[in-house]
């Protein structure tokens, strides 16, 4: 009996580590191509592109993620009608399109370079209109979790906009 009592977990304090630690490592890929990109000298210019375009398509796979997580809050609200869970699920899926199609687009749209570097801040953007379609949603998202993307979404966007930044500088 006393053993029980002793090892008891709390089950939500116990979610709620896993989800920053795992969020707070899916940050690391972001950063390491940063640092990869800026401070490892006497890249070829096709590695410098290796590097920009995987920090593209990490983004694209973590707003695809995202708006699969929206669902499935939209799917656990009770309290959501059949014309705003559509709306919802549509709203849900856009951005990951946009990313998915700005992480593939060719390296020339219209005549205009389209490199990595100018998609990164875009993916950044859908990443913090994301978080921004949370906020309206507030209600059917728990506090920590809510507390969790904002940090998670200020690391990799900024991630995303400080590479483009620091291409464009130097």
């Amino acid at each position: 009996m006393v053993k029980r009592a002793l090892s008891y977990r709390d089950p939500e304090q116990d979610r709620i580590s896993a989800a920053r630690f795992v969020g707070y490592a899916g940050l690391v890929p972001f950063w390491a191509l940063v640092i990869f990109q800026f401070l490892e000298g006497g890249l070829s210019e096709d590695a410098v592109w290796a590097a920009e375009m995987a920090i593209v398509v990490y983004g694209a796979v973590i707003v695809g993620f995202m708006g699969g997580g929206r669902w499935v809050f939209r799917l656990l609200d009770q309290t959501e009608t059949r014309s705003s869970l559509i709306g919802a699920f549509f709203l849900a899926t856009v951005p990951p399109l946009l990313a998915w199609m700005i992480a593939g687009a060719p390296d020339i749209v219209a005549g205009v370079l389209f490199p990595p570097m100018v998609r990164a801040p875009l993916i950044g953007l859908i990443l913090t209109v994301q978080l921004m379609q949370d906020f309206l949603h507030e209600r059917m998202i728990p506090v920590w979790y809510l507390d969790l993307r904002v940090q998670l979404t200020a690391g990799a966007a900024g991630a995303l906009w400080l590479s483009a930044l620091l291409n464009w500088l130097l």
